[in-house]
Protein backbone atom coordinates (compact mmCIF):
# COMPACT_ATOMS: atom_id res chain seq x y z
CA UNK A 1 0.00 0.00 0.00
CA UNK A 2 1.09 3.75 -0.97
CA UNK A 3 -0.51 6.06 1.91
CA UNK A 4 0.48 9.80 0.90
CA UNK A 5 -0.23 12.64 2.68
CA UNK A 6 -0.69 15.67 1.39
CA UNK A 7 -2.49 18.85 1.32
CA UNK A 8 -3.74 21.47 -1.49
CA UNK A 9 -1.58 24.30 -0.55
CA UNK A 10 1.62 22.49 -0.45
CA UNK A 11 3.32 23.18 -3.71
CA UNK A 12 5.79 20.15 -3.92
CA UNK A 13 2.17 17.86 -3.02
CA UNK A 14 1.43 19.32 -6.76
CA UNK A 15 4.57 17.62 -8.45
CA UNK A 16 4.59 14.68 -6.51
CA UNK A 17 0.61 13.90 -7.15
CA UNK A 18 0.66 13.45 -11.02
CA UNK A 19 3.28 10.78 -10.08
CA UNK A 20 1.26 8.86 -7.95
CA UNK A 21 -1.49 8.68 -10.28
CA UNK A 22 0.62 8.07 -12.69
CA UNK A 23 2.15 5.25 -10.99
CA UNK A 24 -1.46 4.00 -9.88
CA UNK A 25 -2.31 3.14 -13.35
CA UNK A 26 0.80 0.66 -13.57
CA UNK A 27 0.92 -0.75 -10.70
CA UNK A 28 -2.88 -0.61 -9.01
CA UNK A 29 -3.43 -3.20 -11.71
CA UNK A 30 -0.94 -5.82 -10.05
CA UNK A 31 -2.25 -5.37 -6.76
CA UNK A 32 -0.71 -2.01 -5.37
CA UNK A 33 -3.07 -0.22 -3.25
CA UNK A 34 -2.52 3.74 -3.55
CA UNK A 35 -4.56 5.86 -0.81
CA UNK A 36 -4.02 9.79 -0.41
CA UNK A 37 -4.59 11.12 2.74
CA UNK A 38 -5.64 14.96 3.23
CA UNK A 39 -4.43 17.03 5.68
CA UNK A 40 -6.42 20.22 4.53
CA UNK A 41 -8.04 21.43 7.42
CA UNK A 42 -10.66 24.48 8.29
CA UNK A 43 -11.12 26.87 5.03
CA UNK A 44 -8.73 24.79 2.99
CA UNK A 45 -11.02 21.73 3.05
CA UNK A 46 -13.43 22.99 0.55
CA UNK A 47 -10.26 22.72 -1.79
CA UNK A 48 -9.76 19.40 -1.80
CA UNK A 49 -12.12 18.29 -4.87
CA UNK A 50 -10.94 20.93 -7.14
CA UNK A 51 -7.15 19.29 -6.57
CA UNK A 52 -8.21 15.65 -6.66
CA UNK A 53 -10.68 16.33 -10.26
CA UNK A 54 -7.37 18.54 -11.31
CA UNK A 55 -5.05 15.88 -10.69
CA UNK A 56 -7.45 12.83 -12.04
CA UNK A 57 -6.83 11.05 -8.63
CA UNK A 58 -8.65 7.84 -9.20
CA UNK A 59 -7.88 6.35 -5.66
CA UNK A 60 -8.96 6.73 -2.39
CA UNK A 61 -9.12 9.92 -0.64
CA UNK A 62 -9.03 10.39 3.00
CA UNK A 63 -9.79 13.79 4.57
CA UNK A 64 -9.53 15.00 8.13
CA UNK A 65 -6.36 13.38 8.62
CA UNK A 66 -4.12 15.52 10.60
CA UNK A 67 -0.41 15.81 11.17
CA UNK A 68 -0.50 14.01 14.18
CA UNK A 69 -1.43 11.53 12.08
CA UNK A 70 2.16 11.29 10.24
CA UNK A 71 3.69 11.82 14.15
CA UNK A 72 1.61 9.08 15.20
CA UNK A 73 3.18 6.72 12.21
CA UNK A 74 7.09 8.07 12.62
CA UNK A 75 6.30 10.08 9.98
CA UNK A 76 7.82 13.48 10.91
CA UNK A 77 5.04 16.91 10.35
CA UNK A 78 5.84 17.67 6.72
CA UNK A 79 3.49 17.13 3.56
CA UNK A 80 4.08 15.26 0.89
CA UNK A 81 4.99 12.04 2.91
CA UNK A 82 4.50 8.98 1.49
CA UNK A 83 4.77 5.56 3.31
CA UNK A 84 5.16 2.15 1.62
CA UNK A 85 3.86 -0.20 3.71
CA UNK A 86 4.39 -4.03 3.26
CA UNK A 87 1.90 -6.89 3.39
CA UNK A 88 2.48 -6.75 7.46
CA UNK A 89 1.37 -3.33 7.94
CA UNK A 90 5.04 -2.10 8.47
CA UNK A 91 6.05 1.30 6.96
CA UNK A 92 8.87 -0.23 4.70
CA UNK A 93 10.23 3.24 2.91
CA UNK A 94 9.61 7.05 2.02
CA UNK A 95 9.91 8.36 -1.34
CA UNK A 96 9.93 11.46 -3.18
CA UNK A 97 11.25 11.51 -6.52
CA UNK A 98 9.82 9.02 -9.45
CA UNK A 99 13.05 6.81 -9.51
CA UNK A 100 12.82 5.88 -5.90
CA UNK A 101 8.95 5.69 -6.26
CA UNK A 102 9.35 2.69 -9.07
CA UNK A 103 12.34 1.06 -6.80
CA UNK A 104 10.04 0.74 -3.85
CA UNK A 105 6.84 -0.18 -5.86
CA UNK A 106 9.08 -2.90 -7.77
CA UNK A 107 10.30 -4.15 -4.28
CA UNK A 108 6.88 -4.21 -2.46
CA UNK A 109 5.85 -6.46 -5.86
CA UNK A 110 9.10 -9.02 -5.19
CA UNK A 111 9.52 -12.20 -3.87
CA UNK A 112 10.29 -10.41 -0.26
CA UNK A 113 14.31 -12.39 -0.50
CA UNK A 114 16.18 -9.03 -1.19
CA UNK A 115 16.52 -6.22 1.75
CA UNK A 116 13.66 -3.31 1.65
CA UNK A 117 15.29 0.15 -0.20
CA UNK A 118 17.02 2.77 1.83
CA UNK A 119 14.95 4.64 3.70
CA UNK A 120 15.07 7.92 2.31
CA UNK A 121 14.21 10.10 5.36
CA UNK A 122 13.87 9.08 9.12
CA UNK A 123 12.12 11.14 11.96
Amino acid sequence: MILNFWATWCVPCTAEMPMLVQAEKEYGPKGVVFIAASVDEGKNKKNVPDFVSKYHVPFPVWLDETMRDLLRLGMGTAVPATAFRDQENHIVSRAMREDELRDRLEWLLGDGTTPAPQVIATH
